[in-house]
């Protein structure tokens, strides 16, 4: 009997470790619906507040000792990208997943700290305008908490 999985182009997983599972969803290579499957299904398998911590822990990455012009040139364009993806999937969380924040007060306390942080650091113009749509659905969220209390 021919195995239907390989003639299927849905996403097939047979095993993997959370962390393996993690390091697929920040990799700026993975369609997009991973990201929103992921992010549905994350409490399966990890805390809110972890998946959190690991999103802030994967966007400042460290920079390389020692890097040529090149090197660093290629290291910018890529931390760049990635940092643009991990704040999407960020977004994509506040937007999909709102009780997520509702019911966890170190979720929402830890997300506005990293969402002040980055926008007083990041210099770059695309990032600060992804830094503002992602505040301001997370505050579009906090009014509406605050409004059903």
């Amino acid at each position: 009997m021919p195995d239907p999985a390989k003639h299927s182009k849905s996403l097939v997983i047979d095993f993997i470790t959370v962390r393996k599972l993690l390091e697929k969803v920040v990799d700026i290579n993975q369609p997009g619906f991973f990201r929103k499957l992921v992010i549905h299904t994350y409490d399966l398998f990890i805390t809110p507040l972890n998946l959190m911590l690991y999103f802030i822990f994967k966007y400042f990455i460290p920079k390389p000792l020692n890097m040529s012009k090149s090197e660093m040139s290629h290291y910018l364009s890529h931390i760049k990208n990635q940092k643009v993806h991990i704040l999407r999937i960020i977004k994509t969380w506040v937007e999909t997943r709102k009780l997520d924040f509702v019911r966890t007060n170190h979720l929402t306390t830890t997300l506005n700290d990293f969402l002040e942080i980055i926008h007083s650091i990041e210099k770059d113009l695309e990032l600060k305008e992804l830094i503002n749509d992602l505040s301001q659905a997370y505050h579009d969220l906090t009014n509406k908490i605050i409004q059903h209390k």
